[in-house]
């Protein structure tokens, strides 16, 4: 089916670290040697080995095209928690598809599994270039509320 999304496995690391490259090219806007691949490696192994990460890929024609990585994260002075993006990302030339969408609500849904407290989207502020309007209404309809760059919503 157009659009699948799964959780992530080790064999899928590598191409999550193409993917991750490719992201980082285009948010800064260079080739340089500052991207650490087995680094990212090791970070997207620890999401998929830890309980508290969240890391699903999205699939068109049985390639892996779109990512989506989060985790959870301790309050400071409770032992209550919220989850938050790390990365999501999309071929270009898939960005209107459905796979973000789908991705998204996988992330939801283990936010409501796992009973956490809040979703804070981080990443989001990248996709206004890129993504089109529909994205934020879709986020709007699932209650979650703009604050600055984040985007965030109360879950109980």
């Amino acid at each position: 089916m157009p659009g699948d999304v799964r959780p992530a496995e080790y064999a899928d690391i590598q191409r999550i670290c193409d993917l991750g490259f490719q992201m980082y090219k285009e948010s800064s806007g260079t080739e340089d040697e500052k991207f650490d691949f087995q680094l990212f490696a090791t970070h997207v192994r620890d999401l998929i080995n830890h309980p508290g990460g969240f890391l699903w890929v999205g699939i068109e024609d049985e390639e892996i095209v779109a990512v989506f990585a989060g985790q959870t994260v301790e309050y400071f002075f409770t032992k209550d928690f919220y989850v938050t993006d790390l990365m999501v990302y999309n071929v270009p030339g898939n960005r209107r598809s459905f796979v973000i969408a789908r991705l998204f609500r996988a992330f939801y849904e283990w936010a409501e599994q796992i009973k956490a407290k809040e979703i804070q989207l981080t990443a989001v502020y990248g996709w206004k270039e890129s993504y089109p309007p529909k994205v934020f209404r879709y986020l709007k309809r699932f209650g979650f509320k703009q604050n600055g760059f984040i985007y965030n919503r109360m879950m109980r």
